[in-house]
């Protein structure tokens, strides 16, 4: 069955939510963390803090059923065995979400079940203890899961893991896990430096390319269709809001559909908010 495509940032809830489908991998710390770009998330979440708590709707299908689901950036990331200053960001842009189930697992339950570090699983405790007692979505308490999935570790790891589903997060621990996630925060804040400083590279280089002061005209033909309101629209969006169309762009679209450009611009407004994280002033 066609899946319905959410039409607002907001669900019934008041939860700010994006479809993965519709707006092409969700927000873009969302995306950031699905492919391990950790430099990027780090930066996204500092700069655009509202990603941290926005959910992202998707669909997984098995060989008998497809679902849809819900869920938070911190619980995602709990999946990708992510580095500890990244679960400790995200805490801290969004401290709820520590004790937030998202289809019944909150994210230590995630954490425990993709083997994520001893440092991870530190931050998870300290900042919500009571989850050492609370069940995932198939009933299971953290130690339990951690014996399922005792594979993921080894050696001292293991034991250390363990020891703090057993007994609680000691604060000596807690402090030399900070300690370590503020240096490597250092590093990552080093390397989105070097990032940045290749970008303002870029931008002389463009700055100085003829293009900029041309003209461009796109066609879009089926223009009030699905893909052009999930992919093509949204993908323009993003070229203009990062200044790489020439000044003189003019878009045409072509459609079976009768309808006016008020009419039309009403019916691409939700698509644009679902798949952009852009202010209003901008999507208008």
């Amino acid at each position: 069955k066609k899946l319905k495509i959410m039409n607002s940032n907001e669900d019934k809830n008041n939860q700010r939510v994006v479809d993965y489908d519709a707006s092409y991998g969700g927000t873009v710390l969302f995306k950031a963390i699905e492919e391990r770009h950790w430099n990027a998330s780090l930066s996204r979440i500092a700069h655009t803090p509202g990603d941290v708590a926005t959910w992202v709707y998707r669909v997984e299908c098995s060989s008998e059923k497809c679902y849809r689901f819900k869920i938070l950036p911190l619980h995602f990331a709990c999946r990708r065995k992510p580095p500890s200053i990244i679960v400790s960001a995200l805490v801290a842009a969004h401290v709820p979400a520590v004790s937030v189930k998202c289809e019944g697992n909150l994210p230590i339950h995630e954490a425990l079940e993709f083997g994520a570090s001893v440092d991870v699983i530190k931050i998870l405790l300290s900042t919500h203890p009571a989850g050492l007692h609370e069940t995932n979505c198939k009933g299971l308490l953290p130690i339990e899961i951690f014996n399922e999935n005792s594979n993921s570790w080894e050696g001292e790891n293991k034991e250390n893991i363990k020891k703090l589903l057993e007994y609680g997060v000691d604060d000596n621990d807690l402090e030399d896990s900070q300690h370590r996630a503020s240096s490597r925060r250092k590093s990552f804040l080093l390397d989105a430096t070097q990032d940045e400083e290749e970008s303002k590279d870029l931008e002389t280089t463009l700055q100085e390319e003829g293009w900029r002061q041309g003209g461009l005209v796109i066609v879009v033909v089926g223009a009030s269709g699905d893909l052009a309101k999930k992919k093509t629209y949204p993908s323009l969006l993003n070229l203009f809001n990062d200044d790489l169309l020439p000044s003189g762009t003019a878009i045409w679209g072509y459609a079976r559909s009768g309808m006016d450009i008020e009419e039309f611009r009403s019916k691409l407004k939700p698509y644009l908010e679902n798949a952009t994280t852009y202010p209003p002033s901008v999507i208008d």
